[in-house]
């Protein structure tokens, strides 16, 4: 009976997560409908579903995981995230874990997968070329990274700890293994500092656990604080189908600023660009 019962209380709060996040949406100029069990975006044939997850028996039961996937039109391919919301009313949770989806996940997704991007507070753009260090050949994409999200003791020290460049060039010799597959790549990061010191990894790339992006964000600083703090940023890689102009784009960095030696066998490395304004 109880497991019935678990059954039609996930089922009202699948229903109240895609609720959440069209009224979410709605509130950044998109007009999402329903279809069946899943929300049609306003964005290019992208489509979402929810799904509330099972609390693991570890955790108290005031934290409830959302799982959300956008279907990336005719590909088919499927963006998946884990969000998570806390509260003792399992509604409020859910729609505070959709609330944070639509801020921080949502904004590069539809950035890289819109026909024309607009302009969005939400998202910074950087630019960077992979070239090969043996044919010469290049391959441009847009970074497109959605908003850093934080919470626990002090907000404001824990966004500051890590800019935007330094996560990228923690990334960049990683992301090597993609340069040459020009397709959407989307990374997910996630670093935590438990009161005693610990820190808690995770880094997935479309959609699969990645040991070299948890490998290099180790050596990424949190505040040491007495307190539980957590810092999580989603970013997009779209490939640039045109030449970056030096005038769009801005210029290389110098020489030891920007570049990365390349991934063995590879034959990859990154230049960093300016970002945009």
């Amino acid at each position: 009976m109880r497991g019935v019962q678990q059954r039609m209380d996930n089922a009202t709060l699948n229903a109240v997560a895609l609720e959440a996040i069209r009224r979410q949406l709605e509130g950044q100029g998109l007009s999402p409908r329903p279809v069946e069990k899943t929300l049609l975006l306003g964005v290019d044939g992208l489509l979402c579903r929810c799904e509330v997850l099972a609390v693991p028996p570890d955790l108290p039961s005031a934290i409830v995981p959302v799982g959300v996937e956008v279907i990336l039109g005719e590909s088919g391919r499927v963006i998946r995230e884990v969000m998570v919301g806390f509260s003792e009313d399992r509604q409020d949770a859910v729609v505070q874990a959709m609330h944070n989806w639509a801020e921080g996940v949502f904004p590069p997704i539809r950035h890289a997968c819109a026909s024309s991007p607009e302009k969005d507070s939400r998202v910074e753009v950087c630019r960077l070329s992979a070239r090969n260090v043996v044919t010469g050949e290049t391959v441009d994409w847009k970074v497109i990274l959605g908003l850093t999200q934080v919470g626990g003791w002090n907000k404001e020290v824990t966004a500051g700890v890590i800019p935007t460049e330094t996560l990228l060039r923690s990334l960049a010799n990683p992301l090597t293994s993609v340069a040459s597959d020009p397709r959407l790549h989307w990374v997910k990061v996630y670093l935590a500092r438990q009161p005693d010191g610990e820190k808690v990894l995770e880094c997935k790339r479309d959609n699969k656990d990645w040991a070299e992006g948890r490998s290099a964000l180790r050596r990424l600083p949190l505040p040491r604080d007495s307190h539980f703090v957590h810092l999580r940023r989603f970013l997009v890689l779209h490939p640039a189908h045109a030449a970056i102009r030096e005038g769009e784009c801005g210029t290389e960095t110098p020489p030891g600023e920007g570049k990365h030696v390349r991934r063995p066998g590879s034959g990859f490395r990154w230049l960093f660009r300016k970002r945009r304004a």
